[in-house]
């Protein structure tokens, strides 16, 4: 330890006892301990400064050194790490500062020899009594055998029992006296007296000890303060009962649920908790855990788990974990809603289903009427109609709007699959399963709607769990022995006929009645001319800007193929169309050659593909070849290449339709 910084802590004292260094302090990454040492008497002081820089442990130590009598610490604060002091001084410290770590200085067996052998020389006394407090006198009876001389303890609890305990020795018959500086103040001239005085060794003993006492309290501090934290700042209640039954700990989300304050702190907790005490004899009964139990407390409903704190395979006590209930459905549903923003949504409203009026329109306005109540809806249409994108505005209408949406097709998945993803399963459930387990889409959709497209293809042998599912409105996972309430509402859709199924038994009819409560039929896109030509220019638009192309509305004569078209893909074929027509066109003109190929052939070569291939009708091949010569005013390599074909192939079709150019 450098001198200086001993004097300057020194200095730093001495001009102002309570400015002690903060216990926070490090210096190069080394811990400082603040140390305070309080010496009875001056004489002391140089033998504490000698040691204090000789001494080299790990740890830096600053330390500050006063002098002080045991009647005068009353009202001085000491705001160091470690306070080391000796005899009765400790003792008041340690009732005034609870929480000071302060460690009295030894008094070796060496003092005490030392101490009896001045007396012995100065007094050649007959019989010595040894009067200070149980520290100073503890195991004398060990040195008695060294002296051939009678010596008696007088052990004192307090400095004011000091002058009773030296009268005392006076009447046994003592005529020397050992002890402290408070022995000493009440000893008369006419006394032989002889101080205790503490040597070296006991003050390297005694700063061993401060060190590592003052480390291993602090990590204990540390982890208490830590553990605090936690405790507090716990969404859940927390109380601890002891083995004893004593109420230890209350955490503030616990005294807010209980109706509680810190009082209930050393209450018996069957005292405290009447309403408890079943379940806390249950608990000391078994040595099991019990959890979830319901518990009604000023009018709010509580979750409580009740836990035995095991240690050495001996309960030491019981812990209470608890929630509001309505805390745990609020976190569901911040859950829920989470999961939404990750995608689980629907992006569609009815705003974005353009409909012109006719057979669509009544449809549209039953889906808005049904999307207002909870009851399940089936919606039926042939393939490509828009069966999803009307589910998705239902779901956007609905007051389930800011639940999630989830969507799967029911005939994508092998049944096994299907029942995994649908209901979720448990760690360990089967081969492969993820480590927690994996929630179902019926968990997934909760508080929102689960649409299941093509519902149809579902295998008889599955349709009674999922009838089950909706009946109860209940989900287990596979593997698990918990069942778990789920709020959704169910939208399915089919492309087939339900009752012709039933009628074939592939479908349960119990099934059927409980999915077609309300009842939405998508019209084919044949059956609204008047959409066509809208979707069409929408798709075009979209496509355009996809694409970075410039296409103006169609022409007349592509508009009249279109409403001829049967499209029996629906809508899903129209934009499909749209798009290769945008992919392929490199004017800014759709004409009707471009409707005719692409409805015709679809994406296949034209005009002489691979052998075998359908070949268009005569008819057809003439208007595409009048259509592409009048877009590309007769240039017979653009048109060759728009059709796939080489000039030649072109030259002979020209011939074969007496076409001019």
């Amino acid at each position: 330890m450098r001198t200086a910084i001993f004097w300057d802590w020194l200095n730093r004292f001495e001009r102002n006892p309570a400015g002690f260094p903060n216990e926070a302090d490090i210096k190069g990454g080394v811990p400082v301990i603040n140390l305070i040492f309080i010496v009875p008497y001056e004489e002391l002081r140089p033998l504490v400064e000698e040691v204090l820089e000789e001494y080299k442990p790990d740890e830096q130590i600053i330390p500050s050194i006063c002098v002080f009598k045991t009647w005068e610490i009353g009202g001085v604060s000491f705001p160091g790490d470690v306070i080391i002091s000796r005899g009765f001084t400790a003792q008041i410290l340690k009732k005034q500062y609870p929480d000071l770590i302060c460690v009295p200085l030894k008094i070796s067996g060496y003092d005490i020899i030392h101490a009896v052998n001045k007396a012995m020389r100065m007094y050649r006394p007959r019989k010595i009594g040894l009067i200070g407090s149980y520290l100073m006198v503890y195991n004398i009876e060990n040195l008695r055998a060294i002296f051939d001389i009678e010596i008696i303890t007088y052990p004192v609890d307090n400095i004011d029992d000091t002058p009773a305990a030296l009268d005392k020795s006076r009447r046994d018959g003592c005529d020397c006296f050992i002890g402290g500086l408070s022995l000493m103040a009440c000893c008369s001239r006419e006394d032989r007296a002889v101080m205790i005085e503490t040597g070296k060794a006991a003050i390297i003993q005694t700063l061993d000890e401060a060190v590592r006492l003052t480390l291993r309290t602090r990590i204990e501090r540390n982890r208490a303060a830590g553990l605090r934290t936690i405790i507090n700042h716990s969404r859940q209640g927390v109380v601890f009962i002891d083995e004893a039954g004593t109420i230890t700990a209350v955490n503030e989300t616990a005294a807010r649920y209980l109706q509680a304050d810190k009082g209930w702190i050393g209450r018996k907790g069957r005292e405290a908790l009447p309403f408890l005490s079943s379940f806390l004899d249950e608990v000391e009964r078994t040595g099991a855990d019990l959890t979830s139990e319901i518990i009604t407390v000023a009018d709010q409903l509580l979750a409580i788990d009740f836990i035995p704190a095991v240690h050495e395979h001996s309960t030491v006590g019981i812990i209470l974990f608890i929630q509001s209930v309505s805390r745990i459905q609020k976190d569901e549903s911040l859950i829920r809603k989470k999961i939404h923003s990750k995608g689980l949504k629907a992006k569609y409203t009815f705003a974005d289903i353009l409909c012109t009026g006719g057979v669509f329109d009544r449809a549209l306005n039953q889906a808005r009427q049904f999307s207002q109540v909870e009851s399940p809806i089936l919606i039926t249409g042939e393939s490509g109609t828009g069966k999803e994108l009307l589910a998705q505005g239902i779901h956007n209408a609905s007051p389930r709007r800011d639940g999630p949406f989830v969507a799967i097709n029911c005939a994508a998945l092998p049944e096994n699959l299907l029942e995994s993803e649908l209901f979720g399963y448990s760690e360990g459930a089967f081969t492969g399963a993820l480590k927690g387990g994996k929630p179902g889409l019926f968990e997934l959709a909760h508080g929102g709607s689960l649409f299941l497209d093509e519902i149809s293809e579902i295998p008889v042998s599955f349709q009674s769990k999922l009838l089950r599912v909706l009946q109860e409105n209940e989900v287990r996972r596979i593997g698990d022995d918990k069942v778990l309430s789920i709020d959704i509402r169910v939208i399915t859709a089919t492309n087939r006929d339900l009752r012709d199924l039933v009628r074939r038994g592939l479908f349960r009819r119990d099934l059927l009645f409980r999915l077609d409560v309300l009842a939405v039929n998508i019209p084919p896109l044949r059956e609204r001319p008047g959409d066509i030509i809208d979707l069409f220019d929408r798709y075009i638009a979209e496509f355009s800007r996809k694409y970075h192309k410039e296409i103006v509305p169609v022409s007349g004569e592509a508009k009249q193929l279109l409403r001829q078209h049967s499209w029996e893909g629906n809508v899903r074929e129209l934009r499909n169309i749209a798009e290769r027509i945008c992919v392929l066109n490199d004017s800014r003109t759709i004409i009707g050659g471009d409707i005719v190929r692409e409805t015709l052939y679809g994406p296949a070569p034209l005009f002489g593909g691979p052998a075998g291939e359908a070949c268009p009708a005569p008819l057809a091949e003439e208007e595409v070849l009048l259509s592409l010569i009048e877009k590309y005013a007769g240039h017979k390599g653009r048109i060759a290449a728009h059709l796939g074909i080489d000039r030649s192939t072109l030259w002979r079709k020209l011939r074969k339709y007496r076409i001019q150019n």
